[in-house]
């Protein structure tokens, strides 16, 4: 099989099956079915009430949660696939991504402990073809992320082998000196991958299979392409999409949240890492994360370790509190951003902290939707165009006013977004004269490539669409990371684009050509005339309002009061 199968993107999925396990004494309960066997039954109803809420607003996947060795719960939400309306149940398989960063460390500490290596060792003493430059690398830098190596370095082109993908990071040139800085590498966990295989002479997938999962008891984890892809769960990038915008299910380890369950639960013993090992996995060295576990601690002092991936399409992520013998596992096949969140919710919830349960979504009648539907103006000119659609109304805003204001941003924010309107119109305006020395010094960035790839983006759209009739600045958002997107549009002689420029801190920090219109904000019916939405990033809530007999709508205003808007059509 090809290297880039395993760690292009570092996935690691495990798949449960029930039969023969000793993690349940009997099947667990598929989608939408109540488990007998709760250790608590008030906290499965209230984990199982705010997720069903969450899944009003896009929520999907599949999620257990377990104290003491006690399930409280395990089940499936949302779809696994939105065109055949398949739902997520216990059975579906995700992919896991850099949870198996943990797995590859802990085989580390295993062959350390069987006095097979150390960690203090050079990489050269390993792997053949390290130049000098790299021979400082040690082991320990690898699993601490302080070797040097670019995170982007794994990033090679498909079909390499093995081989040729180790050959490949080892003759790039290190980002910084080994051992001094830490920097997350993905490619520092592909060479420890052929470190394994060198000290054991065996593939690293068998060596997990066989002195990994085998005697965890994890019978039933193995590659994607080991099960049928029925079972796999299709992945979608945004909170709201339509079904066409899937992601094919990505290569590598797959399977469900029980497997990664029972993993956790045999770290609490010494079935497959003694107590010193299993020390070594959990201590932090330049960051807390260390072994593809974030080790940390809550305000009240609760030991937390967490362990989580990201692909395309999919989140996942493990959590154990091994002084309260917790775990959260969730899988999820949305990457808008809920796995953190909603970790953040279950946690505040099982250390017994204050939470806000999601708002109750509500079906009303589809007429009703439709007679809300319209174009509304604010008195600034902005408008609101309000769609129904799958028992929601889709709301697009056009203009600063009507932006700011379902994004539901304070005085002192809007201001930012005007000033970044400004500056994104002499943007263009420079663009348009060919005035790039002025774009690069209002960037973050002074390398001459990204202005020529501008310059080259702007003669193809004028090329191919022709003149540029009008322009205008849709208006600008605040969005992940303190970090500001304005929105354009060109009219051009033989179509329309779309641009949007990112702002970090008053400076341009880049450019998106040739995007899609900006989407539209989603808002569920909460009662008739009130509806919500929920932004996955920021976990703000925005309501609506209509008055019907006025022909108005209306948003709390962030400095107090509402914003009106009133129907034109």
């Amino acid at each position: 099989m090809k290297w880039l199968c395993f760690f292009r993107h570092i996935m690691l999925v495990v798949f449960f099956m029930f039969t023969g396990t000793k993690v349940f004494s009997q099947t667990a309960p598929q989608q939408g079915q109540r488990d007998s066997r709760l250790a608590t039954v008030n906290r499965h109803q209230q984990i199982d009430d705010i997720l069903t809420r969450l899944t009003a607003f896009g929520f999907s996947g599949t999620v257990l949660v377990a104290e003491r060795g006690k399930v409280l719960l395990y089940k499936g939400y949302g779809l696994a696939d939105r065109q055949r309306q398949i739902p997520n149940t216990t059975a579906t398989i995700f992919p896991f991504a850099s949870i198996i960063k943990g797995f590859t460390a802990a085989a580390i500490y295993k062959l350390e402990a069987e006095g097979k290596l150390k960690t203090s060792d050079s990489i050269n003493k390993y792997l053949t073809g390290v130049p000098a430059s790299a021979a400082q690398i040690t082991i320990m830098h690898l699993l601490t992320h302080s070797s040097g190596i670019a995170h982007e370095a794994d990033n090679v082109p498909g079909g390499a082998t093995r081989g040729e993908h180790v050959a490949n990071l080892l003759r790039l040139p290190l980002q910084s000196e080994p051992g001094t800085k830490y920097s997350y590498s993905n490619a520092g966990y592909d060479l420890l991958a052929a470190i394994v295989e060198r000290v054991t002479g065996i593939p690293f997938e068998s060596y997990l299979h066989e002195n990994l999962f085998r005697p965890a008891g994890l019978f039933h984890t193995g590659w994607r392409t080991e099960f049928p892809s029925r079972l796999f769960a299709r992945g979608y990038q945004e909170a709201y999409h339509e079904a066409d915008s899937e992601i094919t299910f990505p290569a590598g380890l797959v399977g469900t949240p029980a497997e990664l369950y029972k993993w956790s639960e045999v770290l609490y013993t010494n079935r497959v890492l003694q107590p010193t090992a299993r020390a070594k996995l959990f201590t932090p060295a330049f960051d807390d994360y260390v072994n593809g576990w974030r080790v940390t601690q809550t305000k009240q002092g609760v030991d937390i370790q967490v362990t989580d991936g990201d692909y395309p399409g999919y989140q996942s992520i493990m959590a154990r509190f091994p002084t309260r013998h917790l775990s959260i596992v969730m899988t999820l096949n949305n990457d808008a951003g809920w796995a953190h969140k909603v970790y953040d919710v279950l946690r505040d919830l099982l250390l017994e902290k204050r939470y806000e349960p999601p708002p109750l979504v509500k079906r009303i009648d589809e007429a009703q939707l439709k007679n809300l539907s319209g174009k509304y103006r604010l008195l600034s000119g902005a408008t609101f165009e309000v769609r129904a659609a799958n028992d929601s109304l889709l709301v697009f805003a056009t203009g600063q006013e009507a932006m700011s204001a379902l994004a539901g941003v304070d005085a002192t924010v809007n201001t930012q977004l005007i000033d970044r309107n400004k500056v994104t119109t002499d943007f263009v305006d420079h663009v348009r004269r060919g005035d790039f020395d002025w774009v690069k010094s209002i960037a973050e960035f002074q390398a001459p490539e990204p202005f020529q790839r501008l310059r080259n983006f702007w003669n193809t759209m004028i090329t191919t669409k022709g003149q540029l009739k009008s322009f205008s600045i849709i208006g600008s958002s605040p969005t992940r990371g303190q970090l500001m997107i304005s929105s354009i549009r060109f009219d051009l002689e033989h179509g329309t684009e779309y641009w949007q420029l990112v702002w970090r801190k008053g400076k341009l920090g880049g450019w998106s050509i040739n995007v899609s219109a900006p989407p539209p904000t989603r808002f569920l019916p909460t009662s008739p005339n009130e509806f919500v939405s929920l932004d996955v990033p920021t976990w703000k809530i925005t309501r609506i309002r209509f008055h019907e007999e006025e022909g108005q709508l209306s948003f709390p205003a962030a400095s107090g009061g509402q914003v009106l808007a009133r129907k034109v059509n």
